[in-house]
Order: C-alpha cells, then structure tokens, then sequence
C-alpha cells in the first residue's frame, strides 16, 4: 500500500503526528509512507519517502497515486481531498500541545463528522496513533 502524509505548511510542529507515522511505517514495512512535513521533524524510515513542502499539483498526483492519504485536519487540505474523491484519514493539531494557535482543526473536524462527510477522524491521544492496513477502513 502506499501512503500519502501530509502535515501541510504551518509554521508550528506537528511532531507527534510525524512520530507516530514513522511507528506506523515501521509496523508496515510492505507499504511505502510519502511525507510531506512542513516545519515538523523529519520523519525517518526505510520506507519513508519525506519532501518539506509539495506544490498543489504534487499533492493533486500523490492523492491519485495513494491508496491512503491521512493529513492534518486543516480545512482546506480535507475539502481538497474530498473534492478529489478521497476519504482522509485526518488528525487534527492541538492548540493544548502547542501544534497550533486555537483548537480550530479539532472544532472544524468535529463539525464535519456531525454532518456526515466521508472522513475518518482519528483524535490522538499524545502517546498512540497505528495506521492500520486498507482494510479497515473499507466499508
């Protein structure tokens, strides 16, 4: 499988989420992990591929070219995902945990699932987060 992280651009970390992608990469050696990290860590893997930033278009050809693409929960990365036709594995950064300046992500991802939009929320907890295979996220 291969799978699509984004992080986006925001200037705050989203270290947590990075090193949980390279705990998942490393449970999931078969699948390759694409990863765009903005100003977090770098994620490191034998079967992590890291660029900082992506154009639009980069972005537009990773959706396509994934089978998953789990990102942070900024408003305009998950309706560009969901204009593409994908169903994001989104988590949303904390403002409590210094990831960003308010909770808007976790309101806004909250909101979204309220009204039935095809995502997948997954609210980290600061010390768990698997990426499981395909699988379970089919219906």
């Amino acid at each position: 499988m291969k799978v699509f992280v984004t992080a986006a651009t925001h200037e705050q970390s989203f270290t947590r989420f990075m090193k949980q992608i390279e705990l998942a990469a490393k449970d999931n050696t078969q699948d390759e992990f694409y990863v765009q990290y903005g100003y977090s860590v770098v994620p490191t893997g034998k079967n992590i591929h890291c660029k900082k930033f992506m154009t639009y278009s980069q972005m537009k050809e990773m959706y396509q070219k994934c089978d998953c693409v789990v990102m942070h929960a900024g408003p305009a990365s998950m309706f560009d995902a969901l204009n593409s036709k994908i169903t994001p594995i989104v988590v949303p950064r904390y403002h409590d945990l210094n990831e960003h300046i308010n909770n808007h992500q976790v309101e806004f991802t909250k909101f979204l699932e309220s009204k039935g939009f095809p995502i997948i929320a997954v609210y980290m907890d600061r010390h768990h987060f698997l990426l499981k295979s395909k699988e379970n996220y089919e219906n």
